[in-house]
């Protein structure tokens, strides 16, 4: 009971140990200030008008009076007005001040022109302190104050004109009870300040978590996934797990992929503690970093540099595939002219296509697996079987990528020009596990006028986003 009459004489006390009570007094003044120059303009020219229209017409005397009060209400209207367009007096701490007094002023004049004109109506006087009230936007308790200082000063010009004292006193009882009932709303708005506040604080707080928690899901996804999961939550239809769950979600896609194995890895970490820091861990970098530029999703295992680009369209990712295995050659060879012996890395790029299972395959139960699954990745596991075969090795450069059959083929049907070598399997007397079918690999050489080739090809894509077998046309 005693907390409800102290919120309702006190308002302020609601926001004392928040952090929003600066934000409410801000809002209050600039609210008021913005009121009270657009009222003390409208002030003075209604006085100026009442003058012209009814006190001069009417013939009030002394005519000099009347003249005098009305131009002087108007002129100091214009001052309060004035005073409000200063900045700093706007920002100040008593900035209400000068409106207190010439809202104060408009209720005592008012009563005293019953004084000077019997016919004027009382009840103006009365309505004059319900409005200024309302006028100064304060709490109950300061607006109640304000009118039983205006009414006091107002009494003796009741008395003086010759209204009864119970009609005053009816009066200022039914003057205070509208105060009363008209203010308690600002009780009411600061609680609803308050709340608007807190949810405004809620809503920020959850965004603040929603993002935090999207940075830290991106942290672990490639680069490609986190740009589709931006591009899923800007449209706020999307939670962050929705927008997971729909980009990962497993289905079957056709895909071209990347695979590198590094050649003599484990001989070559028990000869050579260098060989991680400054061979293996800095390559892996380099290469993945290369396969992210071209939108590819790579797969981290070991030394073994694994990627699948699932484009709708199959030329698109042949492209992409292949600038990434021609950079990542070209990468390989100058990380190896700038090493010791020791430290250099010897690795084969193979790119197989065809259809595969992409997206999440480890399921959210336990660890996040983002990889594919299908003939294109068996094949080229079982391809990279024979990349240590030592007849391979002395026919096939490094710097050459390994094609299947089918990458080859969709690579001769774009008619882009590119120099393809057969490598027939027979010739180094290899056959490829599970895979007896496949009689050859093609080989696509390093060369500048290759490279060049697929670079018009990969500029094509990245302004076009589509190719096709028309392309070369």
């Amino acid at each position: 009971m005693f907390e409800r009459i102290a919120f309702a004489l006190f308002p302020e006390l609601l926001l004392q140990n928040t952090p929003w009570y600066t934000t409410w007094m801000d809002q209050e003044r600039r609210e008021s200030v913005f009121l009270w120059r657009l009222f003390f303009p409208l002030v003075a020219v209604v006085y100026i008008g009442h003058y012209y229209l009814f006190d001069h017409p009417m013939r009030l005397q002394p005519d000099a009076l009347w003249f005098r009060f009305r131009f002087s209400i108007a002129a100091l209207s214009m001052a309060t007005m004035l005073a409000y367009l200063i900045p700093s007096f706007s920002r100040s701490r008593f900035y209400w001040v000068p409106a207190a007094l010439m809202i104060w002023l408009l209720c005592y004049t008012q009563a005293r022109t019953i004084v000077w004109y019997q016919q004027s109506q009382y009840l103006y006087a009365f309505g004059f302190v319900v409005a200024s009230a309302m006028l100064l936007r304060t709490s109950m308790l300061k607006s109640l104050i304000f009118g039983c200082v205006a009414l006091t000063s107002q009494w003796p010009s009741f008395l003086q004109s010759g209204i009864s004292r119970p009609t005053v006193v009816s009066g200022v009882v039914a003057t205070l009870m509208f105060i009363s009932i008209t203010r308690s709303k600002y009780l009411s708005d600061i609680r609803f300040f308050l709340a608007s506040q807190q949810n405004i604080d809620s809503q920020r707080r959850m965004i603040e978590m929603n993002v935090d928690f999207t940075d830290r899901i991106r942290a672990f996804l490639p680069r490609e996934i986190s740009t589709r999961l931006t591009e899923r939550l800007s449209d706020n239809r999307h939670t962050v797990l929705q927008a997971v769950d729909e980009i990962l979600t497993p289905s079957q896609r056709p895909v071209a992929c990347l695979f590198s194995d590094i050649r003599g890895f484990t001989q070559a970490t028990k000869s050579s503690h260098a060989f991680l820091g400054e061979g293996v861990i800095p390559n892996i970098r380099r290469c993945n970093a290369v396969i992210e530029r071209y939108h590819g999703i790579p797969r981290k295992i070991g030394d073994l540099i694994f990627a699948y680009y699932d484009d709708a369209n199959p030329y698109v990712n042949l492209i992409h595939c292949i600038s990434s295995g021609f950079e990542i050659a070209e990468a390989n060879k100058k990380f190896n002219d700038s090493q010791r012996l020791e430290t250099r890395i010897r690795r084969h790029v193979l790119i197989a296509n065809g259809d595969a299972i992409v997206g999440n395959l480890g399921g959210y139960d336990s660890s996040i697996e983002i990889t594919a699954l299908g003939s294109p990745v068996n094949l080229l596991s079982r391809i990279d079987e024979i990349t240590k075969l030592p007849r391979f090795r002395e026919i096939v450069r490094e710097s050459d990528l390994v094609l299947c059959p089918t990458t080859a083929h969709l690579l001769g049907h774009l008619e882009l020009g590119c120099t393809m070598i057969a490598l027939e399997l027979k010739d180094i007397g290899a056959r490829i596990r599970d895979f007896e079918e496949v009689r050859a690999l093609w080989l696509l050489p390093t060369t500048l006028e290759n490279q060049a080739i697929v670079k018009r090809a990969q500029e094509y894509v990245d302004s076009n986003q589509s190719l096709t077998s028309s392309y070369a046309n």
